[in-house]
């Protein structure tokens, strides 16, 4: 009953230090950039939170979690907030095993015909015409890289297709998916 009680104020202060400084952040109209580096010296993840979430380990080793159970499909914002209020964080992808894998896992779900997953990369660009998409730690998912889609829309916010040779798509971020979250390095 303990372990479960610090699991709830845990989640309770996140939440709550997160909306107040977003708050703060809109209220004057600031636009704030916060290097990975700096938040996780002032925010490390929350293990004990992350551990609590249904994970499932995949084949290269990562844990996950699906959105299926648990969450109808999110535009990407809620979907990241979401994945950070469990701490956790939007999926990952380094290569084509981690692809197999989540493809291997999108199969194990009731939800299998949902063609599109949101991932952690984000066009960071400030607009269309500009490619800077970054994973939730900052690192540049390379606009060649051959993990997109033939044909893919490389803006906006990125999703995992199951239904495209494995690979992965640009959409809108408005737009409505299912989503995956990582369990962050730290907490293995």
């Amino acid at each position: 009953m303990q372990g479960s009680r610090s699991i709830v104020l845990a989640f309770f202060s996140f939440f709550l230090i997160n909306t107040i400084a977003r708050r703060e952040n809109i209220c004057k109209g600031a636009e704030v950039e916060i290097s990975s580096d700096f938040i996780s010296e002032i925010a490390p993840p929350n293990c004990t939170l992350a551990r609590a979430a249904k994970l499932t380990q995949l084949a290269n080793g990562k844990k996950y979690f699906f959105s299926d159970y648990d969450y109808n499909h999110e535009n990407w914002n809620v979907a990241n907030e979401t994945c950070a209020n469990m701490g956790l964080h939007l999926a990952t992808v380094r290569n084509q095993a981690d692809l197999n894998a989540l493809r291997a896992g999108t199969k194990q779900r009731r939800t299998f015909n949902r063609k599109n997953w949101w991932l952690s990369a984000k066009n960071y660009g400030g607009g269309r015409e500009k490619y800077n998409i970054r994973w939730h730690d900052g690192s540049e998912l390379e606009q060649n890289s051959p993990l997109w889609s033939a044909g893919a829309r490389k803006k906006d916010c990125v999703v995992f297709q199951t239904d495209s040779n494995i690979l992965m798509s640009g959409y809108h971020c408005s737009s409505y998916h299912y989503f995956i979250c990582e369990l962050p390095t730290e907490c293995y």
